[in-house]
């Protein structure tokens, strides 16, 4: 106490033989403080619970155990000994991946399944790459990323470095000229157009459009079919779009999609696209259309906001695509 009010003293006393200073401090602690209050300064719930419970507070702590042994009771695997096992597992896949065919338009297909707490996205992606395996042989030439208890022995998570190591992987293998990505990705999106990357109690961050697109250029993979399942997912079009690519979402930028949730096996545009649409023929574009109309009657039907699904077509891989069909 006596040091502290020695302290206080000297900074008084300071302050006194100062006073123009410290008349212009308590002139920008005012500004300050009515520039916080103007700005409606408040904590999200995040933040609220965070000044509640300190990351180092045995509250806190308790609470990462717990996660900790529910995760290893569901996957028999510690959450530090997950990244330990990343290498092996998406080396296991890219062993299986075959080299395009000379003189042929080949597919390769990558599926990310972003949330990790609901079976739907995992279920999309699987089911995705049955349907593009189907019609168009791209089974051999196919990678998933899960975030699921059930597949973390033996299939990589979906994060960030794995998707691009996994982009690398493939441009090594395809003819960068000639041959197609398809790039699926299923999860919850933000409004800001992020899509959750969310595996607890894994510190896995959420993928960003422009993270994306700057991971594919990358790549150098030129021809692109990108379709993201997720809400608010029309705004991955409008930083995805080139010419050399063709983009489809489940949604508007500033809509919902449907069907997530642990009630639903899919969610409602991977299965009327891919199952519904894509598997009974027609091309990537018709199917699409003919997803959207069905997408559109069961909403009217349903009631409540449209998720109004939408599509961009590059020139070029609008001429690229139909040598893909007749490859088959």
């Amino acid at each position: 106490m006596s040091n502290t009010g020695f302290t206080l003293s000297g900074i008084a006393g300071a302050a006194a033989r100062s006073a123009p200073a410290f008349a212009a401090l308590k002139h920008n602690l005012r500004q300050t403080v009515s520039m916080l209050l103007a700005l409606g300064l408040c904590l999200s719930g995040a933040a609220a619970a965070a000044v509640e419970q300190p990351a180092g507070s045995p509250r806190a702590a308790a609470k990462k155990a717990e996660a900790a042994a529910k995760f290893k009771a569901a996957t028999g695997m510690a959450p530090e000994d997950v990244a330990l096992r990343q290498d092996w597992a998406l080396d296991k896949q890219l062993a299986a991946l075959q080299p395009q065919r000379p003189g042929k338009v080949d597919l390769y297909y990558i599926g990310f399944a972003g949330d990790g707490k609901e079976k739907v996205f995992s279920n999309d992606v699987r089911m995705a790459s049955v349907a593009l395996g189907t019609r168009y042989g791209s089974d051999a030439r196919s990678l998933l990323l899960i975030n699921n208890t059930e597949t973390l022995w033996n299939t990589p998570i979906a994060d960030a470095r794995n998707l691009q190591l996994a982009l690398q992987a493939v441009a090594a293998r395809m003819d960068k000229q000639q041959d197609v990505l398809f790039l699926f990705l299923s999860s919850h999106g933000a409004k800001d157009h992020r899509l959750s990357v969310d595996f607890p109690p894994l510190p896995l961050e959420d993928l960003k459009a422009e993270q994306l697109k700057a991971m594919l250029d990358q790549s150098g993979i030129r021809n692109r079919v990108i379709a993201v399942s997720a809400c608010y997912s029309g705004g991955f079009l409008d930083v995805l779009q080139d010419d050399n690519s063709l983009i489809l979402t489940a949604s508007a930028r500033d809509r919902e999609a449907r069907g997530c949730g642990d009630a639903t096996q899919f969610t409602t545009f991977a299965e009327t696209y891919f199952r519904k649409s894509l598997e009974s023929g027609g091309t990537m574009v018709e199917a699409f259309a003919k997803a959207r109309k069905m997408i559109e009657a069961s909403e009217k039907r349903s009631g409540g906001k449209e998720s109004q699904p939408q599509i961009y077509v590059g020139r070029n891989i609008a001429k690229l695509l139909p040598k893909l069909e007749a490859a088959q």
